[in-house]
């Protein structure tokens, strides 16, 4: 080898070897300012430091655990829609790297947050088969509980929850939501098709079975007035007017019954909230990523307006 070749391979190391370390501490302090936008709630502006991270170092090895974070801030900032693909994509990315199997559990997360309750159990039945460690694998259990729960299988259910063992940390948790189980099967319920029934035959009165009397009492008084003012009109012989005023009752009448079916819709999804809402307090089943699991007594207040 010339003399000139060792020349160029020399000044070679003494100018790019430093810049490497350089580059990678420009990296971590990135990352750094990153987590503390994060840790202070301001996720967007979190994004764009772990964008410059990623920028910086696009073939390091932190690179996934990049990307991870950015969809984690999606998440904690509710873009649930901007989350999904990002997460899909490092799922089917590092599908055999505990990077994948943790995109998986948040993509589970993040569907169930959005209501996709069936691709949320969908996701959890394919993270238990990558066989993740038992504290995760128990976790995972739990939550793939709440969506079966969520989709009326109260038994498969409770047979998730079995699949807990005894020493399992999460087996406190597993056994205040299987005695919480049979509470939902006794959930007060209404009949949209008798609320609708009841108003059908007297306005008023399917609002009262749905417990709002307030709308009962509304709906009674105005479908009364409306009918009083038309049979005046008629009386008085005008019968434009009397035709006008029935027009309009009979919009005012078939809202009343629709009124009181969609109120029986709102009433069961209430109860139904409420409940999942005290068992995530109890039972901490589901956090944004980067949350510390909390367990705390629960006590329901419902207010109604």
């Amino acid at each position: 080898m010339s003399k000139a070749t060792w020349l160029w391979l020399a000044l070679s190391c003494v100018i790019w070897c430093p810049q490497a370390p350089a580059a990678d501490e420009r990296v971590q302090e990135t990352l750094g300012f990153a987590d503390h936008l994060r840790s202070q709630g301001d996720y967007y502006r979190a994004i764009t430091e772990y964008e410059r991270a990623l920028f910086l170092a696009p073939g390091n090895s932190l690179a996934p655990h990049i990307r991870l974070q950015i969809a984690a801030c999606y998440i904690h900032g509710k873009k649930w829609d901007t989350a999904v693909p990002l997460l899909l994509d490092l799922k089917a990315q590092y599908a055999d790297r505990e990077e994948g199997r943790t995109a998986t559990l948040w993509l589970a997360d993040t569907y169930y947050f959005m209501g996709s309750y069936d691709r949320a159990s969908a996701l959890l039945d394919e993270f238990e088969r990558h066989q993740p460690t038992e504290a995760r694998l128990d976790a995972a259990r739990l939550k793939q509980a709440a969506c079966l729960l969520r989709l009326n299988n109260c038994t498969w259910a409770h047979e998730t929850l079995d699949k807990i063992p005894t020493r399992s940390p999460a087996r406190k948790a597993a056994d205040d939501f299987s005695q919480a189980l049979p509470r939902y099967q006794q959930l007060p319920q209404k009949s949209p098709g008798l609320a609708a029934g009841l108003s059908t035959v007297l306005p008023g009165a399917g609002q009262l079975y749905i417990q709002r009397p307030g709308d009962a009492l509304i709906s009674l008084l105005v479908n009364g007035v409306l009918i009083g003012a038309a049979a005046i009109a008629y009386h008085n012989d005008e019968p434009v007017a009397g035709s006008f005023i029935l027009l309009f009752e009979s919009g005012w009448y078939f809202g009343n019954i629709y009124n009181a079916a969609n109120g029986a819709h709102k009433f069961n999804q209430r109860q139904r909230e409420m409940f999942f809402d005290q068992l995530q307090l109890k039972c901490g089943l589901f956090q944004a990523p980067g949350d510390t699991p909390r367990t705390v007594p629960a006590v329901g207040v419902g207010l109604r307006f």
